[in-house]
C-alpha cells in the first residue's frame, strides 16, 4: 500500500511541475530524482544506485518507455566501471532488490550511453513509475578512489511521444576503497536481510508495542551509521500506524560489535499496516539498508488455552489420564494461557466448577486460578479427586470465560480405576528420593560408623508388603542395617529405615539400598547413596540432623573417643612414675 502512495505522490508532483503547455497527447517526462543521498560508491560494489528518477504520464493513455540516453558530468572513466543498468523500483526503497525489475542492462564504458528497445509500461494508474540507474563499479586495481558519478538523464521516448528532453541532475557518487564493515540486522536474533521484510503477524488496534532490532557489524573494520538521523523511517512508508524511534543506536559500531535501536509502532484501523526502516552505512555493499515492517491490525480479544504438562486440552475434547489407583487420592494441576490480544476474565461465580460423573468420590478444585489473565500470561489451578473403584471413571471441568469462541471452556477427565493398589516412596528428612536416583548424603568421617535415617511411605490406597530391604557397599565403606524395614506398611503409614554407614579412608565412598516390594510400577526401588570421608575427628554427616545422618561424635563414635581418652591418661601415669623414680 505505501509502495502505491509514494509512486502517486510523485505523480502529483511531477504533473504540478509539467503541465503547463504540454499538448493534449500521452506525454513522458523526466521527473525529479528519487532520495538518492550524495555520498560514496565502493569499490567493487555491484548495482550501486547513482541516480533515481520518475517518469508520470501527463495526458492521455497508457505509455511505453522506449529509450533514455545517459551523461556522466563526474569524474570517472571507463576504467572505474563496469555496466550500467535501468531499473524499474517497486519497494520504493532506492535500492535494486529481488523485487525490481531489470529493464535494460548496457556493458559499455563510454558515456553518454544509450538504452533502446525498451517497452516498460508507465501506467495511468496511479500515472507514474520510478527508475533507478545502478552502476557496477569496477574492482580495486582497476577503479581510482576519488573518482566521481554524476548522472544525467538527457533524452527519454515513449510510445505516445517523445519528452522534451529536459535533464534530470543526478547526486554525485565519489569512489572510496572498499569498507571490511558488514552490517546485519536483528530482531530476537533471527536476521533479517537487506531489503526484506520483518512480518509480526496480529497486532491490536489502538495499542503500541515496541520492536528492539539489534545492528551487528560482522566485519573486522568500524561500521559508520551516516544517516541523520540514523535510523529512518520514511514518511511515505508510513501505513496505518504511527512508527517512531524511541531508543536510536549509536555509532560507529566496532568490529564484532553491536547496538541496538527500537521503533515504538501503534497500529490504526482493522487491516494491513506497515512501515519502512532505512539505515545508512558505510558496508560496501549493503547501503542503505532497508526492511519493510509489515503486520495486521485487528481488534484486542482475549484466547483462552489449556494445557496439562505437555498435554493439550481443547475445548469440548477429553483429558485422558490412564490407570490410577482406587481409593488413593489423586492431584492433577491444569495451566489457562492467553494467547490473546486482551486480558482473559473467568467470569462464573465458581471460577472452576468441577463435577464428579462416574466412579468418582470426589472431586474438588484445591487451587484455584487468577480471575485474570493478561495477554500471553498463564494461570494454573489443581483438582484433587479419588477414584471409588475398579473400571472407568469420569468427571467434568467447566469454565466460564469471556473468549468469544470457547465459553465456556469444557472437557471430561477420564480414565480407569486399577483397584487399591500400594505405592511406595522413599525420602530422607523432608527430601523425596525417587526410584534409581541418588542420594547425596555429605561428609563423614573415615573409621566412625554413623547412622543414615530413611522413611519408607506408602501413600497407596492398600497394604504395602516389602519382601526384602537391604544396603550393598559399592567403594570405600562398609554398611549394615541398623533399622530393618517392616514386612507391611499400610495404606497412608510410614516408617523408618536406618543404614549404618562406616568410611574406610578418607574418599570419596558410596553405597546401594535396595527395597523390594508388590509396589506395581516400582517393584525394586533402588537409590545409590554416595559421600565424602575425611580424617580427624570434627565435621558431620550429612545424613545427620533430624534425619539421623551420621556424625563423627555420636553414635560408636564416641565409644571411640573414650578409648583414646582412657588410652592416653594410662600413657601419662606411667610417664609421671618414671619420673618420680
Amino acid at each position: 500500500m505505501f509502495t502505491s502512495r509514494v509512486v502517486l505522490a510523485i505523480c502529483l508532483a511531477l504533473a504540478s511541475l509539467f503541465a503547463t503547455g504540454v499538448a493534449a497527447q500521452s506525454v513522458v517526462q523526466a521527473g525529479a530524482p528519487a532520495q538518492i543521498p550524495a555520498g560514496n560508491c565502493s569499490q567493487g560494489q555491484l548495482d550501486y544506485v547513482a541516480l533515481g528518477f520518475g517518469a508520470s504520464v501527463i495526458t492521455g493513455g497508457a505509455t511505453n518507455l522506449t529509450s533514455l540516453t545517459v551523461s556522466n558530468t563526474g569524474t570517472a572513466l571507463p576504467a572505474d566501471w563496469v555496466r550500467i543498468r535501468l531499473v524499474r523500483e517497486v519497494t520504493i526503497n532506492t535500492t535494486v532488490d529481488g523485487t525490481d525489475v531489470i529493464v535494460g542492462t548496457v556493458n559499455s564504458t563510454t558515456f553518454p550511453i544509450t538504452f533502446n528497445s525498451l517497452s516498460n509500461q508507465i501506467p495511468v494508474t496511479p500515472g507514474a513509475a520510478v527508475y533507478l540507474l545502478a552502476i557496477d563499479v569496477a574492482g580495486t586495481g582497476t577503479s581510482t578512489v576519488g573518482r566521481t558519478f554524476t548522472l544525467n538523464v538527457t533524452g527519454m521516448t515513449a510510445t505516445a511521444a517523445v519528452v522534451n528532453g529536459l535533464p534530470i541532475n543526478g547526486n554525485t557518487q565519489t569512489i572510496v576503497a572498499p569498507s571490511l564493515c558488514e552490517i546485519d540486522v536483528q530482531r530476537s536474533a533471527t536476521s533479517i536481510p537487506n531489503g526484506n521484510t520483518d512480518a509480526l503477524g496480529n497486532r491490536s488496534i489502538g495499542v503500541a508495542f515496541n520492536l528492539t532490532y539489534t545492528i551487528l557489524n560482522t566485519g573486522s573494520a568500524a561500521l559508520n551509521l551516516t544517516g541523520t538521523p540514523a535510523i529512518n523511517i520514511p514518511s511515505l512508508s508510513v501505513t496505518n500506524c504511527t512508527a517512531s524511534v524511541t531508543a536510536p543506536p549509536t555509532t560507529p559500531v566496532a568490529a564484532a560489535g553491536s547496538t541496538t535501536f527500537t521503533i515504538q509502532c501503534t497500529p490504526g484501523a482493522a487491516g494491513p499496516f506497515g512501515f519502512g526502516i532505512r539505515i545508512d552505512n558505510n558496508d560496501a555493499d549493503e547501503n542503505p539498508y532497508n526492511i519493510i515492517v509489515s503486520g495486521t491490525a485487528v481488534t484486542p480479544a482475549p484466547e483462552m488455552d489449556v494445557t496439562r504438562g505437555a498435554v493439550t486440552i481443547t475445548d469440548n475434547n477429553p483429558d485422558a489420564l490412564g490407570s490410577l489407583p482406587s481409593g488413593a487420592a489423586q492431584n492433577v494441576t491444569y495451566t489457562i494461557t492467553n494467547s490473546g490480544t486482551a486480558t482473559l476474565n473467568l467470569t462464573g461465580t465458581t471460577l472452576v466448577v468441577v463435577t464428579p460423573v462416574t466412579n468418582i468420590t470426589s472431586a474438588t478444585v484445591t487451587a484455584q486460578p487468577s480471575s485474570t489473565v493478561a495477554a500471553a500470561g498463564t494461570t494454573t489451578f489443581t483438582v484433587s479427586f479419588t477414584v471409588t473403584s475398579t473400571g472407568a471413571f469420569t468427571f467434568s471441568i467447566s469454565i466460564d470465560n469471556d473468549d468469544a469462541s470457547e465459553n465456556p471452556y469444557n472437557w471430561n477427565v477420564t480414565g480407569t480405576g486399577a483397584g487399591a493398589v500400594p505405592e511406595l516412596d522413599v525420602s530422607r528428612g523432608a527430601t523425596p528420593i525417587a526410584s534409581s536416583g541418588t542420594d547425596t548424603v555429605g561428609t563423614f568421617t573415615a573409621g566412625i560408623t554413623s547412622p543414615i535415617s530413611y522413611t519408607l511411605a506408602n501413600t497407596g490406597s492398600a497394604v504395602l508388603n516389602i519382601s526384602a530391604a537391604g544396603a550393598t557397599p559399592g567403594a570405600n565403606c562398609m554398611v549394615t542395617v541398623a533399622t530393618a524395614a517392616p514386612a507391611t506398611i499400610a495404606a497412608g503409614n510410614n516408617a523408618p529405615f536406618v543404614i549404618d554407614v562406616t568410611p574406610v579412608t578418607a574418599g570419596n565412598f558410596d553405597f546401594t539400598i535396595t527395597i523390594l516390594s508388590d509396589d506395581p510400577n516400582e517393584a525394586t526401588y533402588t537409590i545409590t547413596v554416595n559421600g565424602v570421608a575425611t580424617t580427624g575427628t570434627g565435621g558431620g554427616g550429612g545424613g545427620g540432623g533430624s534425619s539421623g545422618g551420621g556424625s563423627c561424635s555420636t553414635g560408636e563414635g564416641s565409644a571411640w573417643g573414650g578409648i583414646v581418652a582412657a588410652l592416653c591418661a594410662v600413657a601419662l601415669g606411667l610417664r609421671l612414675r618414671r619420673r618420680h623414680a
